[in-house]
């Protein structure tokens, strides 16, 4: 009988119901925890041959993120999507062009923070702003925007002191700063009464292999309209340029009809509102399990409240039908290699993934992972332990 793929989470309280889920669902459950040296936990058994696992968890840097994809081959786990499938989805540069048809304008600016950034870096996309003629834009990094500062880079005025506002902005995210500033054209959403108050109509749509698997409420909405058959159809057309297997693309409801407010890696991306993860974990081993491996999927379809239909039977991602040709090959490599190999990645790769003590960015109603509070240079100098621990 074939193996569940391993299913992948931090050793921290948030995941502990996703943990339950994946584990009530029939996967292999691994909890991860980074520390000082290279050390599996006592308990966990190195596949024989790589074995595919699905990591759901904190938002990373490029760097992490590669960093922990090796680190976990050379113990036998393959991530189903690749460092470079993960920025395919993760960056807001990299999947705008597919989207930009259901997408407010944008423009975007590289930041080395090796140096203070000054204000003429952002002259150029000021100059492309203006020429939009709009009153308003957000300013968010590559991933995230700065809500923990209210509202103030959320509606910014497009006037001499946007620049500035920038470099106010990169100074905001602070250690959190990823990348660059997107400048994105202000659209106003839609807002419904509830118990909570006014709220937007705000959806997550998954996709796994390509595929429209689930329509999720995102934004606590009870009386809403979820985006038409029609616009689904159009963003399911759209997200076959993105090359990931595991991604997710928000939508919201405006005032003249739906707008894209970003796309995500999957595996960073927290789960919508009313989402049951059960239902998630059993989604996930529809497209990323073994061939024999069986398992109820019957979404409901287009047009419930729950989200959309697929055909009921399971599709497989076809690049995972075989694992890359060098897996066996990084398995192999000695104890002293692979020392070698992790001492000499840069210090972001010795970043703890939740050290003791530190505060995770609160969660903006559920909508996206919180950033891997250890994702910023030279904030913990260590050598990297990867620490598998069974639920």
């Amino acid at each position: 009988m074939a193996t569940m793929p391993v299913a992948l989470m931090p050793e921290d309280p948030e995941f502990d119901e996703e943990a339950q889920a994946a584990h009530s669902s029939g996967w292999a459950v691994q909890r991860l925890r980074f520390a000082h040296e290279a050390q599996l936990s006592p308990g966990f058994d190195a596949p024989p041959a790589p074995t595919r696992a699905v990591f759901r968890g904190f938002m990373l840097s490029r760097q992490r993120r590669a960093f922990l994809h090796e680190s976990l081959m050379a113990q036998g786990l393959e991530l189903v999507v690749s460092p470079s499938q993960y920025s395919n989805a993760h960056f807001f540069p990299s999947t705008y062009d597919a989207l930009r048809a259901l997408a407010p304008r944008a423009t975007w600016q590289p930041v080395d923070l090796s140096s203070e950034p000054r204000a003429e870096l952002f002259q150029e996309a000021v100059a492309v702003v203006q020429s939009w003629n709009c009153r308003y834009v957000v300013l968010k990094d590559y991933v995230k925007s700065a809500k923990a500062q209210g509202s103030r880079f959320l509606q910014v005025p497009v006037d001499e002191d946007l620049a500035e506002v920038a470099m106010d902005f990169v100074r905001a995210r602070g250690e959190r700063f990823n990348e660059g500033v997107v400048f994105k054209e202000y659209v106003e959403l839609m807002r419904y009464a509830g118990r909570a108050g006014y709220t937007t109509n705000e959806w997550r749509l998954w996709f796994m292999c390509q595929q429209l698997v689930k329509v999720a409420a995102n934004s606590f909405q009870e009386e809403a309209d979820e985006p038409p058959k029609e616009v689904l159809e159009q963003v399911t057309e759209m997200a076959q340029s993105i090359d990931s297997p595991y991604f997710t693309i928000d939508l919201a409801e405006t005032s003249t009809g739906w707008t894209i407010l970003e796309a995500g890696d999957g595996s960073v991306s927290g789960l919508g509102v009313y989402e049951d993860p059960a239902e998630h974990w059993q989604l996930l081993a529809a497209h990323f399990g073994e061939d024999d491996v069986q398992g109820p999927i019957r979404p409901k379809p287009f047009g419930s409240a729950a989200g959309p239909a697929t055909t009921g039977t399971r599709r497989r991602c076809d690049q995972f039908e075989t694992l890359h040709d060098d897996a066996t090959a990084t398995l192999a490599q000695s104890g002293t290699a692979y020392g070698a190999f992790a001492s000499a990645l840069p210090a972001v790769g010795g970043h703890a993934l939740r050290p003791d003590g530190d505060t995770l960015e609160p969660l903006d109603n559920r909508q996206q992972r919180s950033q891997d509070p250890g994702d910023v240079d030279g904030l913990w100098n260590l050598a990297t332990r990867i620490h598998l621990v069974r639920i």
